[in-house]
C-alpha cells in the first residue's frame, strides 16, 4: 500500500510509469484484498485505501483525474468480484461503492471544475500548435465526454418514462445539467470532434445517450456534421492525421504522425467507429437521418469528393461486432473470449447513392446479426453505466446492440 501511495504521489497521470507501474500495481493490490478479506470486509476496505492513497498524492496536480481512474480500477475489480460470488452482501458492496463512490466522483468532479472545462479553448490549448498536442487535447476531451455520458446513464436507470415523482423530477432536472455540461465542453473545444481511435465510438455513442436521455436527441445533428467535417480530409489522406480504423492504437497514431511526411495517405482498411455513425443516425427524425447518411456513406465510406472527379480513395470495409455469450458479466475480466468480427458488404455503390439505396443494407446487417447472435441480456443486478465504464478501461468495442435498440426498435412481442 505504502508503495501505491508513493507512486500516486510521484507519477505524473497518464504518463508510462503510472499506466505501466502504479495501474498494475494498483490493480493487484485492490484484488488481493477483495480475495483475502470475506463478505463485506473487504469492499470495505477499498474507500479507506482510496482516501490514504489521496493524502498521500496531495501535491500531485495531475491527481484529480488519476484518483477517478484508481476508483474506477475499483469499481471493475468490485464487478468482477461479484460475478464470481453473486450473493447479495457482495452485489450490495459494489453497488454502494459504485453510486456512494464513484457516481459521487463525478458529479464532485465536474461541479468543481465544469466551469474552467466549458472555458474556450480549454483543452484546446493543451495542442500548443503540435500534432502530438493535437493527438494529447483529443485524448483528454473523450476522456471527460466519457465520464459525463456514465454519469447520464447511471442517472436514468431506473427512470421510468413519464415520472412526474419528486424524484423523477430531480433525476430530469440532473440529466439536464449533464447534457448541459456536456454542451459546454463540446462548444468550447474543437477537440471533442477530433477523435482520433477507432475505439472512441464508445465516447461518441455516450454523447447520443447523454443528449437522448435528457430528451435533446435532434442537438445530435449538428454534432454528427461536425465529425464528419472533420475526419473527411483525413479520409482523403489531405491531413497529418491518420483517419480511423478498427486495427489502430494510440501508440500507432503517435507513430504515424511522427514519422509519416505532412501529407499522410489514408490508410484505413476499415472501421466499427464510421458503421456505428451510420447507425446512430437512424435514432435521428428521417429528414434529419436521410442527409447524415449519404453524408457519411459519399465522404467516409467511400471517401469520393462532393463533386466532380470522384477520387481514387478505395472503400473502406464497414465492420461491426457480434459479443460473447453474457458479454455484461464476462465485461469485467480482464481477457474474455474475442466474439466474433463482422465485416459488411459493400451498402451501396457510387458517391450518387441516398438513404433509399443505403438504409436497407443496413436494416439488412441488423436482422440478420440478430439472427445468428446471441440476445443482448442486460442483467437488472449490473448498472449498465458499469459495463461500458469497463469496455472504456479494456478498451474494447461495445455490443452494437446497446444504440440498434433505439435506432432499430425490434417490434414488441405480444402473447
Amino acid at each position: 500500500m505504502s508503495y501505491v501511495s508513493a507512486q500516486a504521489a510521484d507519477f505524473k497521470h497518464g504518463s508510462d510509469p503510472w499506466q505501466l507501474q502504479l495501474v498494475p500495481n494498483w490493480k493487484q493490490f485492490v484484488d488481493d484484498v477483495l480475495r483475502e478479506s470475506a463478505g463485506a470486509r473487504g469492499p470495505a476496505l477499498i474507500p479507506v485505501a482510496l482516501i490514504i492513497v489521496r493524502q498521500h498524492a496531495a501535491d500531485n496536480s495531475s491527481f484529480e483525474t488519476g484518483w477517478i481512474e484508481l476508483v474506477e480500477w475499483a469499481a471493475i475489480a468490485l464487478w468482477k468480484g461479484h460475478k464470481e460470488y453473486p450473493d447479495e452482501v457482495v452485489r450490495t458492496s459494489a453497488l454502494r461503492f459504485w453510486r456512494e463512490f464513484y457516481i459521487a466522483e463525478l458529479d464532485r468532479f465536474y461541479r468543481a471544475h465544469i466551469g474552467a472545462l466549458g472555458t474556450e479553448h480549454s483543452i484546446d490549448h493543451t495542442a500548443l500548435g503540435s500534432l502530438i498536442g493535437a493527438v494529447a487535447a483529443s485524448y483528454i476531451a473523450y476522456w471527460h465526454i466519457g465520464r459525463l455520458g456514465l454519469l447520464s446513464v447511471d442517472i436514468v436507470t431506473g427512470l421510468e418514462p413519464g415520472d412526474t415523482t419528486g424524484q423523477g423530477q430531480n433525476r430530469i432536472a440532473r440529466l439536464n445539467e449533464v447534457a448541459n455540461w456536456a454542451a459546454m465542453i463540446m462548444n468550447a473545444n474543437v477537440a471533442v470532434f477530433r477523435p482520433v481511435l477507432d475505439i472512441q465510438h464508445i465516447e461518441v455513442f455516450l454523447i447520443m445517450e447523454t443528449l437522448r436521455n435528457a430528451g435533446r436527441v435532434a442537438e445530435a445533428k449538428d454534432i454528427i456534421e461536425a465529425l464528419v467535417a472533420n475526419l473527411y480530409p483525413r479520409r482523403l489522406g489531405q491531413s497529418s492525421f491518420p483517419f480511423l480504423d478498427g486495427g489502430n492504437s494510440l501508440d500507432n497514431v503517435f507513430k504515424q504522425i511522427t514519422t509519416r511526411p505532412d501529407k499522410s495517405p489514408a490508410l484505413a482498411q476499415s472501421s466499427f467507429f464510421v458503421l456505428m455513425l451510420l447507425e446512430l443516425c437512424c435514432i435521428l427524425p428521417d429528414d434529419v437521418r436521410d442527409s447524415l447518411v449519404s453524408l457519411i456513406h459519399r465522404r467516409l465510406v467511400l471517401g469520393a469528393f462532393d463533386r466532380g472527379d470522384p477520387g481514387d480513395c478505395l472503400p473502406i470495409n464497414l465492420m461491426s461486432w457480434i459479443p460473447p455469450d453474457d458479454w455484461a458479466k464476462l465485461v469485467f475480466e480482464d481477457e474474455i473470449p474475442e466474439g466474433q468480427g463482422v465485416f459488411v458488404a459493400p451498402l451501396a455503390s457510387g458517391r450518387e447513392a441516398t438513404a433509399l439505396d443505403i438504409l436497407p443494407s443496413i436494416r439488412k446487417l441488423v436482422a440478420e446479426m440478430r439472427r445468428v447472435g446471441p440476445r443482448l441480456q442486460l442483467p437488472s443486478n449490473i448498472p449498465l453505466a458499469a459495463t461500458i465504464l469497463a469496455s472504456l478501461r479494456h478498451h474494447r468495442p461495445l455490443p452494437p446492440e446497446l444504440w440498434r435498440r433505439w435506432a432499430f426498435p425490434e417490434p414488441e412481442e405480444t402473447a
